[in-house]
């Protein structure tokens, strides 16, 4: 090989280097899709600051009780005190929920006890023509008391009726002093759909869901229902299971269902009759 040949071999390593630390390969992402950010497709996470050579990583730290990996953000600083803030965004994702949902939850925590440190965490949901219908976004005050896991909600507000048909999310670690190496973590986003319903006059119906090992029991006391639907809806929205759907004059009760084949995690019934709507939390 001669000098020429040597210099074209050292110039596409180097080359291969640079690209494999530009971006985070798909496959670092592999335990994602169990519990860590909220069962959200994780091949669409982008890592703007690991251009910088600062990197933001993907680690097993994550917070007890969880299984999966977190967000660590690693923030260093150069010597002139310029920091390189941890940032990840998750854009043009797809949704799949049958109702819009009313917050972005999750965990995080810092690595500081002093409040030169902000966490933020922003999103916005678009409808099928790429038209913003809502938006949230929720800042620790100046970092805060965060050494250990503490529980955020981001709470969404509409703009518009239309139905959610994509969203993006960030994520950022602002730093606002020169500080040695600071570390924060993110885990656990999910969607929260608690709240995206009317609750039902409890004069005019009245449920209740009772456990039964691997069953549970869905008690309805009504004599007659009109247009009734009942579904269990997964924390996404997504129904996995549809028990009523249609009229039914002589009433209906002791419906049964199982989550033995899904996730274990949160779960909602959703009962929808004559306009109105009420839901039950079922953990699984």
């Amino acid at each position: 090989m001669n000098i020429s040949e040597k210099y074209l071999l050292f110039f596409y390593l180097l080359f291969l280097n640079l690209s494999s630390n530009a971006q985070i390969p798909f496959a670092d992402f592999s335990n994602w899709s169990q519990d860590s950010l909220g069962y959200m497709d994780p091949d669409g996470w982008e890592s703007s600051n690991l251009t910088d050579g600062r990197e933001t990583i993907f680690t097993d730290t994550d917070r007890v009780g969880g299984t999966g990996y977190s967000a660590k953000f690693v923030t260093l600083y150069d010597t002139l005190g310029l920091s390189y803030h941890g940032h990840l965004r998750l854009a043009n994702q797809a949704f799949t929920g049958t109702s819009r949902p009313t917050a972005l939850s999750g965990y995080w925590k810092i690595s500081a006890t002093n409040f030169n440190h902000i966490f933020d965490v922003s999103i916005k949901l678009y409808n099928s023509s790429g038209t913003e219908v809502g938006r949230g976004s929720k800042s620790t005050p100046g970092g805060g008391n965060l050494l250990s896991w503490t529980p955020f909600n981001v709470n969404i507000t509409y703009s518009s009726s239309d139905p959610v048909a994509t969203y993006l999310i960030d994520v950022y670690l602002i730093t606002l002093i020169t500080s040695p190496t600071l570390v924060a973590h993110i885990d656990d986003l999910s969607f929260d759909f608690s709240t995206d319903i009317n609750s039902l006059d409890k004069h005019d119906i009245d449920v209740n869901i009772k456990r039964q090992e691997e069953q549970y029991i869905l008690e309805i006391e009504k004599t007659s229902f009109s247009n009734l639907q009942v579904e269990i809806v997964d924390i996404h929205g997504k129904v996995v299971a549809r028990l009523a759907d249609g009229d039914y004059p002589a009433g209906i009760n002791g419906l049964t269902f199982n989550l033995t084949s899904q996730l274990a995690g949160i779960y909602f019934c959703r009962i929808i009759t004559e306009g109105k709507s009420e839901v039950l939390k079922v953990l699984r």
